[in-house]
């Protein structure tokens, strides 16, 4: 019994240390269509199991342990990655002088609809003078991108364009051929868990490495949905600036010069208001030190006189 579960924990560190390269076959380079890459690698070419096959085939054997049929055959016959599309994640930075806020941003929302996009976030600054700016931010199907860019710039003049595309097609194949080798590794140890592995000791190993790679799992799936979200919905984000004529439009120059001097007497009555309350916080927060020199003095004074009067 002892020899049996010395062989089963030579097993499971075996599997461990196997799932646990980085490489996890898919460091292999190719080039296709112009492009260059990482690639899964299977060893069909060769016909022969990775490395690790026939270690635990090996292992497997003289542990009297079982695994299913197809389970090694899972080392030969890798899915092939090298036929995945290219990953493209699109960003875009534009910059708009516009005329009217209201009316820019109801033409703006309708051209977002009618494209399937939608807005993830928005910024508005206005100033004390009703000049507004800010920015917003549209995820937009890559296949819309470029018909939505050509009607948002007719909704006022262009200042800047900025467009960045990323390609991540060798970080996604590695990244998915990775997944099929963690989910391989979890096949493998949930055989061992069926098979004789009867000591307690045992069971909790394996289901501590079961544990620890379906976290591995799981974190690679988040990134991997990550990335189809960037490459399907390409990222615009759109900086606004009403024109210069907007900040006095509609208003005569006596108009405009007693709204900036309005403006200018309220920030200095502000500025006085904030003075007082400083000297009201100050004469509060000294009352404590104003008793204790007035009372210190009244003892001062009587302490001389009684000196004075003693000499005398």
């Amino acid at each position: 019994m002892a020899l049996k579960s010395l062989y089963i924990l030579a097993l499971v560190l075996t599997v461990s240390y196997c799932s646990s390269q980085k490489q996890d076959s898919a460091s292999i380079h190719y080039h296709e269509g112009g492009r260059t890459g990482s690639s899964y690698s299977s060893g069909e070419s060769s016909g022969k199991l990775p490395s690790d096959g026939p270690r635990i085939q090996d292992i497997t054997k003289s542990s009297g342990l079982t695994l299913q049929k197809g389970i090694l055959a899972g080392f030969s016959n890798q899915p092939s990655l090298t036929n995945t599309s290219t990953k493209l994640i699109k960003k875009v930075n534009i910059t708009l002088v516009i005329k009217d806020y209201t009316s820019w941003k109801r033409k703006l929302i309708q051209f977002v609809e009618i494209g399937g996009a939608y807005i993830s976030s928005s910024r508005l600054d206005v100033s004390s003078n009703t000049y507004k700016s800010g920015s917003i931010v549209i995820r937009v199907p890559k296949e819309q991108l470029d018909g939505l860019l050509d009607q948002i710039k007719t909704l006022g003049k262009l200042a800047l364009e900025n467009i960045q595309s990323d390609d991540i097609t060798g970080k996604y194949i590695n990244l998915k051929a990775r997944i099929h080798n963690k989910k391989l590794t979890e096949t493998r140890f949930r055989e061992i868990l069926k098979g004789k592995a009867s000591k307690t000791t045992d069971i909790l190993a394996v289901e501590k490495e079961l544990g620890r790679i379906r976290e591995e799992i799981d974190r690679m799936t988040r990134q991997l949905n990550r990335y189809d979200q960037l490459v399907d919905f390409s990222t615009i984000t759109l900086y606004f600036r009403e024109s210069e004529e907007k900040r006095v439009e509609g208003e005569s120059f006596w108009g405009h010069l007693g709204k900036n001097i309005a403006w200018a007497l309220n920030q200095g009555l502000e500025g006085l208001l904030g003075v007082i309350n400083g000297i009201i916080i100050f004469l509060i927060a000294g009352i404590p030190v104003w008793i204790v020199l007035y009372f210190g003095r009244k003892y001062l004074i009587k302490w001389l006189r009684k000196r004075k009067e003693t000499k005398s």
